[in-house]
């Protein structure tokens, strides 16, 4: 079983936008395609979002859509590897 680091780490940095932020379905789709073995209930938990809602190096918010739903963006703490999303320190 790969650590959930090692696969959301490179997933995030990959998938976030200008703002330091992704939609948890890009992120989704880039570890699908990286690591097709992964398995959030490998880890104890039966869905995706919730696993990545419970690291503490992940930070969660939620944004407001055009029609007034609100939907989670993720994305890394600074503490990670001294980066946040991307950019270095």
């Amino acid at each position: 079983m790969p650590d959930i680091e090692e696969v959301l780490v490179p997933a995030l940095l990959a998938t976030v936008r200008d703002e330091g932020w992704a939609p948890p379905s890009t992120v989704g789709a880039y570890v699908v395609n990286n690591h097709p073995s992964f398995d959030s209930r490998n880890y104890g938990f039966s869905r995706r979002g919730m696993l990545v809602g419970s690291l503490d190096f992940v930070e969660v918010k939620g944004v407001t859509g055009p029609d007034g739903s609100s939907h989670p963006w993720v994305s890394l703490r600074e503490q990670v590897s001294g980066e946040r999303a991307g950019c270095a320190e």
